[in-house]
């Protein structure tokens, strides 16, 4: 005698579960490919900052790259960020 499944399911709702997984994994790979832009970019000012031996900058941008995944995970803001790099950064 086949079992029957425990819960019965439309197609219909199985393509909008199907779609709501797709579409939050899109939106993971896409906060992870930003995450890895942004930490490319800060990875290259800090490069260029330490060969001209420029401290403040150094330190600034360290402390970017710490913060950063913060602002893009939304548990700070970037106006959080500038004010805590007040007086650090030079421009």
């Amino acid at each position: 005698m086949p079992e029957e499944p425990l819960i019965q399911v439309s197609r219909t709702d199985f393509a909008r579960l199907l779609s709501r997984r797709a579409q939050h994994l899109l939106e993971r790979m896409a906060d992870e490919i930003e995450w890895d832009e942004a930490r490319s970019a800060l990875g290259r000012q800090l490069a260029d900052a330490i060969a001209s031996e420029r401290g403040a900058d150094v330190e600034a941008i360290g402390s970017a790259m710490h913060w950063a995944p913060a602002v893009v995970a939304g548990n700070t803001t970037e106006a959080e960020l500038v004010r805590r790099s007040d007086g650090i950064i030079s421009l």
